[in-house]
């Protein structure tokens, strides 16, 4: 591999940069690892991750801990209105959106999210534990709360998607049957901060990456809570917009 007046390392990285660009890799895919790339590009492995290193400040790869190299994807315009919601959001993206049920099982509500649902602190509450995929890419992962008084059995409405990744999975049906039509959200808060262990596993993200979460009240046309949940977004696959 030779160019002249142009180092190794950079002549490495603009052939990746082509075969990004020509096809060869596509948005998600894993890149060869390091000695593969050196070996095809006919370069010292050193040369080779300082390639990767290049690229990955500039944002077009992004490295998971113990997993590889990947082609950054494009970031989805999730919009938090008061009524924007996943499906919608992923559709006007023009990606596939799935649901993953991680868990469903009934706890006693902490003081905030009794708060939030307007119940008693350790009243029962249905504790939904889900990650939201675009295209096949792991996005997000939000713990949503119930009122089981209200919801009796939601728990088990979620459970009977079983653990398989489903674009059934939509909150709108699922209230719609408990009588509930039209919801919104009634506040929400966002912040920054570090993806714990488990998360970055399930989201196939750098634990050094940050996580955007979403502090959010839902409540019907009668301003009665239906939900109170969680949600945190990888923030290199997803930006927030809120609509002004």
């Amino acid at each position: 591999m030779e160019k002249q007046g142009l180092s190794l390392w950079r002549q490495v990285s603009e052939a990746i940069i082509g075969e990004i660009r020509n096809g060869r890799y596509s948005p998600g895919d894993r890149l060869p690892a390091s000695n593969k790339l050196a070996k095809q590009f006919n370069v010292h492995q050193h040369t080779a991750l300082k390639a990767i290193s290049h690229l990955q400040s500039k944002g077009l790869l992004r490295i998971e801990q113990g997993r590889g190299t990947y082609v950054s994807e494009h970031p989805v315009d999730f919009r938090i209105g008061a009524r924007d919601w996943f499906e919608q959001n992923l559709l006007e993206n023009k990606a596939i959106g799935i649901r993953r049920v991680l868990s469903a099982n009934v706890v006693a509500a902490e003081k905030k999210v009794a708060e939030a649902l307007e119940v008693a602190t350790n009243d029962l509450v249905a504790q939904i534990v889900l990650v939201g995929e675009a295209d096949g890419i792991p996005i997000y992962i939000g713990k949503h709360f119930f009122s089981t008084e209200r919801f009796p059995g939601i728990d088990e409405a979620f459970n009977a998607f079983g653990d398989n990744p489903s674009s059934k999975i939509v909150f709108r049906d699922i209230l719609k049957s408990y009588g509930v039509d039209d919801f919104k959200r009634r506040n929400i808060r966002i912040r920054a901060r570090t993806p714990e262990q488990k998360e970055a596993h399930l989201l196939r993200m750098p634990v050094n990456t940050p996580i955007l979460e979403t502090v959010i009240t839902v409540v019907d046309v009668d301003n009665i809570p239906v939900f109170f949940g969680f949600a945190g977004y990888c923030s290199d696959r997803v930006d927030l917009v809120i609509d002004v």
